[in-house]
């Protein structure tokens, strides 16, 4: 799949990731934090339809946090069609996942360090969304998404306050939602690729081409 990376004031580079013992050596993803992002277009294999389980899951390092800082998201640029979802962090470092209308967090809320890398996985059952953080829940919160088709996916926000100022790694997403136990078991160590029910995969470790 060729994908596009939107870069605004600084360019998107790769940096060598020191700080995973699992991922140690190897390149990841930089993010400038002003209109930068992946964006992958609209591929029908993720085109899950309305309240679809799935799960979100990936690798970030947050340099600085603003009032959202999205790991994954299906939505318009200007919302001329309506949002499906986002999901990563709003209000300054809140883990939190976006309805189409609503942001929704655990209870209480769980706001990530910054300057350090954490692994954040979003489980969504049809009904419920569970939170990770570093492989071990956080909390649950009522969660549902309206799929809008025209919405392009992206590996982060789509406008400089949504974008983050950091790196990213190892983003997948599931057609199922994952359970504590399987996100535990491989939340630190890279996957082969065809996994069962792995519907998107970027290691954001080739470091150059598409």
């Amino acid at each position: 799949m060729n994908v596009a990376i939107r870069s605004g004031t600084a360019a998107c580079w790769m940096a060598l990731l020191g700080a995973l013992p699992a991922l140690a050596g190897e390149t990841v993803l930089s993010f400038s934090g002003t209109d930068s992002y992946v964006d992958l277009g609209m591929p029908q294999v993720l085109q899950r339809p309305s309240d679809s389980p799935m799960t979100v899951e990936g690798w970030v390092f947050l340099n600085a946090v603003d009032s959202r800082d999205m790991l994954y998201s299906k939505n318009s640029g200007r919302n001329t069609s309506g949002y499906t979802h986002m999901f990563g962090f709003y209000e300054n470092g809140r883990i939190a996942a976006f309805t189409g209308t609503t942001w929704r967090e655990p209870s209480p809320a769980v706001t990530v360090d910054t300057e350090r890398w954490v692994h954040v996985a979003f489980s969504f059952d049809g009904a419920t969304l569970t939170y990770y953080l570093d492989g071990e829940p956080v909390g649950t919160a009522a969660f549902n998404y309206n799929n809008v088709e025209a919405n392009t996916v992206k590996l982060g926000g789509y406008t400089g306050g949504t974008d983050i100022d950091g790196m990213k790694s190892e983003v997948r997403v599931w057609d199922y939602a994952r359970s504590g136990a399987e996100i535990a078991r491989d939340w630190q160590h890279r996957l082969v690729g065809n996994e069962p029910g792995l519907i998107g995969y970027w290691p954001l470790n080739a470091g150059e081409g598409t």
